[in-house]
C-alpha cells in the first residue's frame, strides 16, 4: 500500500510494523507543502482490507527511529484508504489507485523547514497490525507568519496529539471486528466516515491510549544485533552438542562407589548394597 499526495509524492514502508522497523524507510524525493494549503491524499494496492481508520502525522527528524515523536495533523475515523468498500479488498492489484481522495489543511503551527511525513493505517478487517509510510517534505512558510517566532511554532507543534500506536509491542492490540479504529486524540483536524462501527468494547485489547507509544517507553522489542545473534546460534549448537554427549552417559546403569578394604571400586551393576569398612 502506497500514499500519493496531490503534488507527486510517494513514500513507501512496505506496510512494515513500527515495531518491526529499525528505521523509518522513508522514499520519494522531497516536496514542498506550504502552510495553510489544501492537500490530497489517496492510496495505491487493493489490498485495503475493507477500509479502516488513518492518521497524517509529521515528525522533525529527518531519520526518524522508535523514539521520534509523531505529531498528528489529520485523522480519520472508518472508511480510510477507501470509503464504501462492500468487499474486503479491491482487488488484487499493487498498482491500483484507489478511488478515494482525502483532503486536509496544512496547519498554521508546523515549523518550517524539512521534516517526514507519515501515514499511519489500521485496516477494518485483518490480523493485527499497524501500517505506516513515510516520506521527505519540506515545509514552507507564509508571510502571515513571518513575524512569529520560531520558539512560538516549535510549543505550538510539541502540543499537538501523538500518533495512536497499537499492534507493535506497546502492549495495545485491536480486535480486527469489524470496527474501525476511533482514536483517543484525533486532533482538530478529524473526519468521520460512519460506514463502520466505533464500537470501543469491541475495538481494543490491552491496555491502549494516548500516552502508549513506543517514544514514551522505557524499553521496547527489539531485533538482536548480529553479535547477539551469532553468540546466540553458538550457545545452541554448545548446548546440542552437550546433550548429545550427556545422554549416551546418562543412559548407562548407575554406577555405584564403595569402599572395599580401603579402596573406593566402581559398581556397574546398580546400586548394590555395599560392604561398608
Amino acid at each position: 500500500m502506497a500514499l500519493l499526495l496531490r503534488t507527486g509524492l510517494t513514500g513507501h514502508a512496505k506496510g512494515r510494523s513500527i515495531m518491526m522497523a529499525l528505521a523509518f524507510p522513508t522514499f520519494g524525493s522531497e516536496d514542498q507543502l506550504s502552510i495553510y494549503t489544501n492537500q490530497q491524499i489517496r492510496a495505491m494496492g487493493g489490498a485495503s482490507h475493507g477500509g479502516g481508520s488513518c492518521q497524517i502525522s509529521v515528525t522533525r527528524d529527518l531519520k526518524p527511529t522508535r523514539k521520534s515523536e509523531w505529531r498528528v495533523i489529520h485523522s480519520i475515523h472508518g472508511g480510510c484508504p477507501i470509503r464504501n468498500l462492500t468487499d474486503v479488498n479491491y482487488g488484487d492489484s499493487p498498482t491500483v489507485v484507489l478511488p478515494s481522495v482525502y483532503n486536509f489543511t496544512v496547519p498554521t503551527w508546523l515549523p518550517v523547514g524539512p521534516a517526514v511525513m507519515a501515514w499511519t493505517w489500521y485496516g477494518r478487517w485483518s490480523v493485527p497490525e499497524m501500517f505506516m509510510n513515510c516520506a521527505p517534505i519540506v515545509v514552507l512558510g507564509h508571510d502571515q507568519d513571518a513575524d512569529v517566532p520560531e520558539e512560538d511554532l516549535a510549543a505550538k507543534f510539541e502540543q499537538a496529539p501523538l500518533i495512536f500506536e497499537a499492534n507493535n509491542g506497546n502492549g495495545c492490540l485491536t480486535q480486527n471486528k469489524g470496527s474501525c479504529v476511533k482514536f483517543p486524540e484525533p486532533g482538530n483536524s478529524l473526519v468521520v466516515n460512519e460506514e463502520c462501527s466505533l464500537d470501543e468494547s469491541t475495538m481494543f485489547t490491552g491496555e491502549c491510549g494516548p500516552g502508549m507509544t513506543l517514544a514514551n517507553m522505557r524499553t521496547w522489542p527489539r531485533w538482536p544485533s548480529p553479535l547477539e545473534m551469532l553468540l546466540g546460534s553458538l550457545l545452541v549448537v554448545a548446548a546440542v552438542t552437550t546433550v548429545r554427549f550427556v545422554r549416551p552417559w546418562i543412559s548407562q546403569k548407575p554406577a555405584v562407589w564403595s569402599k572395599l578394604g580401603g579402596r573406593f571400586r566402581r559398581h556397574r551393576h546398580g546400586y548394590d548394597k555395599c560392604t561398608q569398612v
